[in-house]
C-alpha cells in the first residue's frame, strides 16, 4: 500500500528538566534540563503513525519552511509548563497539478491551517482521488464535502453543527437515524464487522459519499462503529 499525506507539518521538541525551585523575579518555577526529544510534528506525525502501523510505503507533500514547536516538561510530574512556536505561519506553495494522485493507494491531508493548504487545494484535492482523508482545522465547509472520511472532534463539532444542521437537514436525519441503529447493535454485543453489515457499509458503498450532504456524517459514524 502506498498512502500521500499532504499538509503543514513542523518539529516537535521536547525540552524535559526538573523544577526545584522558584524564581525569585517572578512566581515561575526554574526549570534544569536533563534531555531533549525531537519529533516530527504534525502532517509529520500521521506519517509517523502510519509507518508504525507498517504501511509499506508513505510520502509527504508539506510546506518547505521550518515550524517549531518547544514545549518545556517537567520530568517527574511530566507537566507541561510552557510551549513557543516559532514560525508558526507558512506560505501557500502546495500545486495540486504537480502531485502525481493516481500513484497512491489513498490521500491523507493533515491540515493544521497554517497557510500550506487553501479551501481551493483542498476541494481539488478531493477531486483527485477516489479515496480521501482530512483533518483540518478550518471551519468546514463544502468544499470537503467531496472527501471519504473527515475526521471532526468535538470543538470543531460545536462550531459547525449549526450550519450543518442547516444546509443538510436530510443527512442529520439519517445520521441519526444511523447513531441509533449502532448504539442498538452494540448494546445486543455485535462486533464491528457485524454492525457494519448490517449498516450495508461496504466499499463501495463508502465510496458512494461524494454529494454535498455527506459533509461530516461519514467519519463520525465510522466513529460510532470502531
Amino acid at each position: 500500500m502506498k498512502i500521500l499525506v499532504i499538509g503543514d507539518s513542523c518539529t516537535d521538541v521536547f525540552i524535559y528538566g526538573y523544577t526545584k525551585r522558584l524564581c525569585p523575579e517572578g512566581p515561575v518555577p526554574i526549570l534544569e534540563p536533563s534531555r531533549t526529544i525531537t519529533n516530527q510534528g504534525m502532517a509529520g506525525n500521521v506519517v509517523a503513525n502510519l509507518q508504525s502501523l507498517k504501511v509499506e510505503k508513505v510520502e509527504l507533500v508539506t510546506n518547505k519552511e521550518q515550524i517549531t514547536k518547544t514545549r518545556y516538561v517537567e520530568e517527574k510530574s511530566n507537566a507541561l509548563l510552557l510551549r513557543i512556536d516559532s514560525n508558526d505561519k507558512v506560505s501557500n506553495s502546495f500545486d495540486v497539478k504537480r502531485v502525481p494522485f493516481s500513484d497512491y493507494d489513498a490521500v491523507i491531508v493533515s491540515d493544521y491551517d497554517k497557510g500550506f493548504l487553501t479551501y481551493n487545494d483542498i476541494e481539488e484535492i478531493s477531486k483527485s482521488h477516489p479515496l480521501t482523508f482530512i483533518d483540518t482545522k478550518k471551519p468546514l465547509t463544502k468544499q470537503m464535502s467531496g472527501y471519504s472520511f473527515i475526521k471532526i472532534n468535538e470543538v470543531e463539532w460545536e462550531e459547525c453543527k449549526d450550519a450543518v444542521r442547516a444546509e443538510f437537514p436530510a443527512a442529520l436525519a439519517i445520521f441519526l437515524l444511523v447513531m441509533v441503529w449502532a448504539k442498538l447493535m452494540s448494546a445486543l454485543r455485535m462486533g464491528p464487522a457485524r454492525i457494519r453489515e448490517g449498516l450495508g457499509l461496504g466499499i463501495d458503498y463508502v465510496r458512494s459519499w461524494k454529494s454535498p450532504e455527506w459533509l461530516v456524517y461519514p467519519t463520525i459514524v465510522c466513529g460510532c462503529l470502531s
